[in-house]
């Protein structure tokens, strides 16, 4: 597993409005720049994005990520998913978490609730009576 860092370089968030609203949707989208080899290592500058419907706040954060392999096969594997302009799923995670603290907490300011992805359903074979503690 490849040594990962994220850093924050700007974060933008702001209120348009106080007027009471009845129901609330939240957008949150994630971009990736494609990754540069610097070295050793990959750099990525990421933007992550808060929209709400209706508009009534926005919050953006911005920054880079950088993906140090450990060994020759992990380089190589991150060097042809960055050809392919792809990102890994375990660093596109990892900045996710990394950044959604942040702005829940910019969200809990600008008081609106915190945005939360809800659970994947996990489908499963039911294998006769099963009780969940």
């Amino acid at each position: 597993m490849p040594h990962i860092s994220v850093r924050v370089e700007s974060v933008k968030a702001e209120r348009f409005s106080f007027e009471p609203v009845a129901i609330m949707q939240m957008n949150v989208s994630m971009m990736f720049s494609q990754g540069k080899r610097e070295g050793d290592r990959y750099v990525l500058s990421y933007v992550v994005k808060l929209d709400v419907n209706p508009p009534i706040a926005s919050i953006s954060v911005k920054g880079s990520c950088t993906v140090t392999p450990v060994n020759a096969k992990e380089g190589e594997e991150l060097e042809k998913l960055f050809k392919e302009k792809k990102v890994p799923s375990n660093v596109a995670g990892f900045v996710y978490s990394y950044v959604m603290a942040l702005v829940s907490l910019l969200a809990r300011e600008l008081g609106l609730p915190t945005p939360c992805v809800p659970p994947s359903s996990q489908r499963r074979e039911f294998r006769g009576t099963e009780y969940h503690v």
